[in-house]
């Protein structure tokens, strides 16, 4: 049995088939995490690669280059219909995942909008019904049923109105450039199904190449990944979180967004390097990306920071899938035999109830605690807050170091041994013309958590050196300048180097510098802590311990470093004035450190009280507003002129 032999051009064809198939290996290949939208993608690529072998087979069957049975011909023939049906219905899907509607479908719905391809299927497989679309006969030629060419160009009827109506009610919710985009590409599949019309006689296979190519152009305008994947761990992006939760904002369903913020990231990149951490990362990012399936999404918003989205989630599954993520997270990481444990803050809230705008996004993801929630615990956030204050805060630190406003005061030090001012403490601080003065107790602590405080601290660590080769503070009798070192600098090994390369800059004699360093930083990595003191030390610089008695270690840590000073915090001061308990934890203090040889400092002193109470106590250094607030330079160098 033959077919009757047509000198169908299968060149086109031939060429899908190449096309599509080194296009589907790039797509697999470079899409890290496969979300529904890129399933949706590969099955419309894989479908129409299919489709162009079948076709090249059913075109070999009729030019009578490839001898079959019927029963063979039929089977090629039937797949040939189906996949080139299919690839519209694909394409309609895609256009629904595109406009985040896919994954919210009903099963009713889902179903309803699959009748036509259901239609279709049962239409190929029934032999009687299928008579009516194709069929061979005793001779083996091929026979067009008669609602052959009436159903193929139903099926895609159908799926492009509906697509067409997508188009129209969703476009809000996707950028004027990917709508663009989107309809462009619908346009071009519609004109590639009558091409082979523009060549009557010449039996020409080239919709199926066309349509290609059109896939390849909607992969290279809307699956960018160099903005929807983060290259730092293959996950998806902070703009492809942006992007999919601005889709569900007026959804009707619900779902649910889980943050893990890893409070001690920044610590454990300054001790195990940016290699280890990098591996760590990596390893981290490939587990979080197994939980990736058409129901979760896994985003990587920022460093230390990963995020979930949960579609059509009820609460009770959500939060059990939150525990599970938490539970990995404090459980022990290997990375080159070493062990790292994650102290992990992991929020969860509702998406739309709870967010449903990007002010409230924002403030999720940024901040990385909120007042009353528990560590290693899941954390209901029933209302998200837009942080609204912190933002503007934020982006005028972010003001204030593009432009250099940042401003340095210092505050003198009395020396009770020589009655003079023979040091001061520099602090640092900001003032915005939307914001006006912002206190450093607020914008330090948002500096902290954005990253922005390392540029902070060499902005003022250079001003400090700048001061001291400008106005000579030592020729009115000011030894040295105590300069705070944040949490975040005390663990980066790199600081040392900065500050010699800055004192070298401009001249600045090691004996001019103190760096004061808070009793948290000191808690917070003994071995780190101890190799960035060391390096400062053999450079000649001395330390003063900040803020003493305020973390949560006991007395016995002092001993650990090499302090030559120990500064007070001014609350035991405050609290000793009215309270013989307190004064006497203040004085068991004092004697610690002058059992330990060191020298103390008191900070908060304000009434001439205060002052003979401490200097009957023994203490050789004061600070407080009872000698001078905090001045700006010349300001300064005029109180130290006259007072010394």
């Amino acid at each position: 049995m033959i077919d009757k032999v047509t000198n169908y051009n299968i060149y086109f064809d031939v060429c899908a088939v190449l096309f599509d198939l080194v296009f589907l290996i790039l797509v697999v290949t470079r899409k890290k995490v496969k979300g529904r939208r890129d399933r949706v993608f590969m099955y419309m690529v894989l479908t129409i690669m299919i489709a162009a072998m079948m076709e090249v087979g059913t075109s070999l069957i009729r030019n009578g280059d490839w001898i079959m049975s019927n029963y063979w011909r039929t089977i090629i023939n039937v797949l040939a219909h189906f996949f080139q049906n299919s690839v519209s219905f694909l394409v309609y899907m895609y256009v629904l995942q595109i406009f985040g509607v896919l994954r919210h479908l009903s099963f009713k719905r889902k179903v309803f909008i699959s009748i036509p391809e259901m239609a279709l299927m049962i239409f190929l497989l029934v032999p009687q019904l299928r008579r009516l679309i194709f069929y061979y006969d005793e001779a083996g030629i091929y026979q067009r049923g008669p609602v052959n060419k009436w159903f193929y160009y139903w099926v895609i009827l159908v799926y492009t109105i509906a697509g067409i109506c997508a188009l129209m009610k969703y476009r809000n919710r996707i950028s004027k450039q990917d709508f663009m985009a989107i309809s462009h590409f619908v346009i071009a599949m519609i004109l590639s199904i009558f091409a082979e019309g523009f060549f009557p006689g010449m039996h020409l296979r080239i919709t199926i190449f066309l349509q290609s190519l059109c896939f390849f152009g909607a992969y290279i305008c809307l699956e960018n990944d160099e903005e929807a994947i983060d290259n730092e761990t293959g996950l998806l992006s902070r703009y492809s979180l942006w992007n999919d939760l601005g889709l569900m904002y007026e959804s009707e369903y619900s779902s649910y967004l889980i943050s893990v913020n890893v409070n001690n990231y920044e610590y454990y990149l300054q001790t195990i390097g940016s290699k280890r951490m990098n591996i760590l990362l990596k390893n981290v990012s490939q587990w979080l990306a197994k939980l990736s399936s058409d129901k979760v999404s896994v985003y990587h918003p920022k460093s230390g920071t990963f995020a979930l989205v949960l579609y059509d989630f009820d609460r009770d599954n959500a939060l059990k899938f939150a525990d599970k993520i938490r539970g990995r997270f404090i459980d022990e990481w290997i990375v080159e035999g070493a062990s790292v444990f994650f102290q992990p803050l992991v929020k969860m809230t509702g998406v739309p109830e709870q967010i449903c705008q990007d002010d409230q996004l924002y403030a999720f993801i940024e901040n990385g605690s909120i007042e009353g929630m528990i560590m290693n615990s899941v954390n209901f956030i029933d209302e998200v807050s837009t942080g609204q204050r912190r933002l503007q805060i934020e982006m005028a630190l972010d003001r204030a170091i593009k432009n250099d406003t940042l401003q340095v005061y210092y505050q003198p030090i009395y020396d009770v041994a020589t009655g003079r001012i023979r040091s001061c403490e520099a602090l640092v601080r900001m003032y915005d013309e939307e914001l006006g003065m912002v206190s450093p107790e607020e914008f330090i602590k948002v500096a902290e958590k954005t990253g922005q405080v390392n540029f902070v601290g060499e902005i003022v660590f250079e001003k400090v050196c700048q001061f001291l080769k400008e106005y000579t503070p030592q020729k009115y009798g000011m030894d040295y300048v105590e300069v705070n070192l944040s949490t975040v600098e005390c663990m980066n090994p790199l600081v040392p180097s900065t500050i010699r390369d800055l004192m070298n800059k401009y001249g600045v004699d090691k004996s001019q510098i103190s760096l004061e360093i808070t009793e948290s930083a000191v808690i917070h990595n003994k071995e780190t802590m101890a190799n960035v003191m060391d390096n400062m030390q053999r450079a000649g610089l001395s330390f003063a311990l900040d803020d003493f008695g305020t973390g949560n270690a006991n007395f016995s840590y002092v001993l650990d470093y090499n302090f030559d000073i120990i500064k007070i915090d001014k609350t035991f001061l405050w609290a000793a004035d009215g309270s013989e308990e307190n004064a006497a934890i203040l004085e068991a203090m004092l004697q610690l450190i002058k059992g330990l040889k060191r020298k103390a400092v008191v900070e908060g002193v304000e009434t001439e009280k205060q002052r003979d109470y401490l200097v009957s106590k023994g203490v050789e250094f004061l600070q407080g507003y009872y000698y001078s607030k905090p001045l700006p330079e010349r300001e300064f160098i005029d109180f130290i002129r006259r007072y010394n």
